[in-house]
């Protein structure tokens, strides 16, 4: 297994909610405008993983999108979202062999639009590609 010389690259935004009540209505809320992954119980508790249905952007970008869309929502939902104890924007990089070092700015109207949602963020690193298709988790 040889790893491909490549640079570190920003892969996408996920989100994940976590819930001690069914989250089904607030996949059903958000409907077309994001992929749901998973919506259902895991280890006790209610787990809700999205990704954005637009095909490209930046963090901030992608963040925008996403707080956009809860901040919409029905009054319904909306209380299911503020109930939810853990809401989590996971910005996904790609490691690589370059640059020497790298960088990606939250913008501060990104972090206090997190936050005026009740929002987390966590940022993931996974391995860079191989050439023989294993590691990492991008195109």
């Amino acid at each position: 297994m040889t790893v491909r010389s490549s640079e570190v690259r920003f892969l996408n935004v996920d989100l994940e909610v976590c819930s001690r009540v069914d989250l089904q209505g607030l996949v059903d809320e958000l409907g077309e405008d994001v992929v749901n992954f998973h919506c259902g119980q895991v280890h006790g508790h209610f787990l809700a993983t999205f990704e954005a249905t637009v095909a490209h952007g930046d963090p901030n970008s992608l963040i925008g999108y996403f707080c956009t869309l809860v901040e919409n929502l029905p009054a319904d939902a909306r209380r299911v979202w503020d109930e939810a104890f853990s809401k989590v924007f996971d910005v996904g990089y790609e490691g690589g062999s370059g640059p020497k070092s790298y960088q990606s700015e939250l913008r501060p109207e990104t972090i206090a639009a997190v936050a005026r949602i009740g929002g987390g963020l966590r940022v993931t690193v996974y391995p860079a590609s191989t050439t023989d298709g294993h590691g990492g988790s991008g195109p």
